[in-house]
């Protein structure tokens, strides 16, 4: 194995390449496409991603409560009484189950979307819906 400066990459420095690639033509296209996955998958939630992801293969106005409880397994805070009439839509980067905060005696319509990038609460006995 040789050495071969990579500046492309966060704190430069050098990499170990192997010897038929000394100059690290394979390497750093493979490096790059790591960090390029890395940056678009990021910090994926498994825990809030598995609950959307059941949540949205129920009917819409059919089974509010268990969407109401994914959601909240999801780490969404969700008051007492409230009701999640259809799939939501979160957008955002990072954790975003922590920024959005609902009340109590709310109901949520379905195909409503969220801009989560601060925190968002919404406050006891509101009804939002979009369609």
């Amino acid at each position: 194995m040789t050495t071969v400066p990579l500046a492309l990459f966060r704190g430069g420095g050098r990499r170990r390449v192997p010897e038929n690639d000394p100059e690290g033509k394979f390497v750093i296209p493979v490096q790059r496409f790591i960090h390029t996955l890395a940056s678009e998958f990021g910090p994926i939630a498994p825990r809030f991603w598995l609950a959307r992801m059941l949540a949205a293969t129920l009917p819409e106005m059919r089974f509010i409560r268990i969407r109401t409880r994914l959601y909240r397994l999801a780490g969404l805070s969700v008051g007492r009484g409230t009701v999640i009439l259809g799939r939501q839509h979160f957008t955002g980067e990072g954790a975003l189950a922590g920024r959005l905060a609902i009340g109590a005696d709310c109901v949520l319509n379905g195909c409503t979307t969220y801009n989560l990038g601060e925190r968002v609460t919404i406050e006891d006995n509101a009804s939002i819906g979009m369609q």
